[in-house]
């Protein structure tokens, strides 16, 4: 059902991510769950962050929750949406202006 959201490249990747994290989950006998908390939008790369709260628990460990970021960059070709990005993190949304602070830092001898 995902496959055609995704563009080229995209989707052999987060295809490849899917079936390798259903695998660990079933093997592992965990459950995920993510809340949303906030949308944001990044009007210079026009970039949607999704924010919220990442919830894993199993029955060998105790539950474990972070905060985690879902970028995403979607197009509309031939008016139908395509996803060209797709990032995950945890922590807080990365504009434009955060990434190139990032990218500065790390130069820094």
């Amino acid at each position: 059902m995902l496959d055609p959201l995704f563009a080229g490249g995209l989707r052999r990747a987060v295809m490849k991510a899917i079936a390798e994290q259903t695998e660990a989950i079933k093997r592992e006998n965990v459950s995920m769950r993510f809340s949303p908390r906030q949308v944001s939008y990044d009007i210079a790369t026009r970039t949607v962050f999704v924010t919220g709260t990442h919830r894993t628990e199993g029955p060998a460990a105790q539950p474990v929750s972070n905060e985690r970021t879902y970028e995403v960059r979607v197009e509309f070709r031939n008016y139908r949406p395509l996803i060209t990005h797709l990032d995950v993190y945890r922590g807080n949304p990365r504009s434009a202006a955060d990434r190139r602070s990032e990218d500065l830092r790390s130069e820094d001898p």
